[in-house]
């Protein structure tokens, strides 16, 4: 399946300002765990790939600030 075939789906996570948004995302990305917290500024957008049973799937996942 070729890149342009993989659905894309936007996710966006919001919530209070130090909930675990943004360690959510990393924890998903790079499979560690961040303990120091560092305030997200504005909005970043990460891609995120899953492997189903029906095929890949990419999230991008907008993490906000918690200022909304």
């Amino acid at each position: 399946m070729s890149v342009s075939e993989i659905p894309t789906l936007k996710l966006v996570l919001v919530g209070d300002g130090g909930t675990g948004k943004t360690t959510f995302v990393k924890r998903h990305l790079t499979g560690e765990f961040e303990k120091k917290y560092v305030a997200t500024l504005g909005v970043e957008v990460h891609p995120l790939q899953f492997h189903t049973t029906r095929g890949p799937i990419c999230f991008n996942v907008w993490d906000t600030a918690g200022q909304e």
